[in-house]
């Protein structure tokens, strides 16, 4: 699945983290890195409002971030939680952002003023089957970034993984996925494929952890992401092909 936050808070900093009033939470960050690797100190504000029931079913979250650089910018989050689908719950978000909010939730380049923008749109479906022995996800995800300078790009992403499960500790995980990637008149592509024994300690839900998992991924890409990759890093072994592939193991644990 798509290996990053869309909508993240995290950071070097303080906050107070849902703050109950009668009909929703309200929470503030400030941060100034969003991590130990972003090289300058920058000030990031981010507002959320969550858990608005709309109805039984549907609960409405909203958040701004607020990037005060010498170039500041913004950036607006939209979601919607809808549940009792399929066994389980659809999430769909809407992001914009412009300037240094371009990156959505994240510190940006605080080099862009506020002619750059970016849109996000993002939907994730976690199903179960009635029966338990099946579960999963499905995601589809498209980004259009528009650069005062610079070529245009956008993003497009569908992916799913489901799981069979074998044993209250076990199962067997497949995975697949696409993404493209336009930048100006240059269109790139990437197809993988995984499939992972998977043991898992708590249990065997889609979202339990720890899992330990034993993987093996194959994938293939276009002749416009072969010379991109052998742009960057020439001593690849993957250098000049279109596809590959590798096995090792896995673990995986949230908080």
């Amino acid at each position: 699945m798509t290996d990053f936050f869309y909508w993240n808070q995290s950071g070097t900093g303080f906050g107070v983290d849902k703050y109950r009033l009668d009909y929703f939470a309200l929470s503030y960050v400030f941060s100034r890195k969003d991590n130990l690797f972003q090289d300058h100190y920058i000030n990031r504000h981010d507002i959320t409002m969550s858990d608005l029931k709309i109805n039984a079913n549907n609960q409405f979250n909203w958040g701004l971030t607020y990037i005060d650089a010498e170039n500041s910018g913004w950036a607006l989050t939209l979601q919607n939680i809808s549940s009792d689908i399929q066994n389980g719950k659809n999430t769909v978000a809407f992001q914009y952002g412009v300037g240094p909010g371009i990156s959505m939730s994240y510190t940006g380049d605080v080099e862009l003023n506020r002619d750059n923008q970016s849109i996000r749109i993002l939907d994730a479906l976690d199903w179960r089957s009635s029966n338990n022995l099946f579960n999963g996800q499905a995601q589809v995800l498209y980004q259009k970034t528009d650069y005062q300078k610079g070529d245009d790009t956008q993003w497009f992403s569908i992916g799913s993984r489901a799981s069979y499960i074998v044993h209250e500790h076990f199962k067997w995980s497949g995975e697949i996925g696409l993404d493209q990637i336009k930048e100006g008149d240059e269109t790139r592509r990437l197809t993988k494929i995984t499939l992972a024994p998977t043991l898992s300690l708590k249990g065997t839900e889609y979202y339990d952890r720890p899992e330990l998992r034993l993987y093996y991924t194959y994938a293939y890409w276009n002749t416009a992401e072969q010379k991109k990759r052998g742009s960057y890093d020439p001593q690849s072994n993957f250098y000049n092909t279109s596809h590959g592939s590798n096995f090792g193991i896995q673990l995986e644990n949230a908080w």
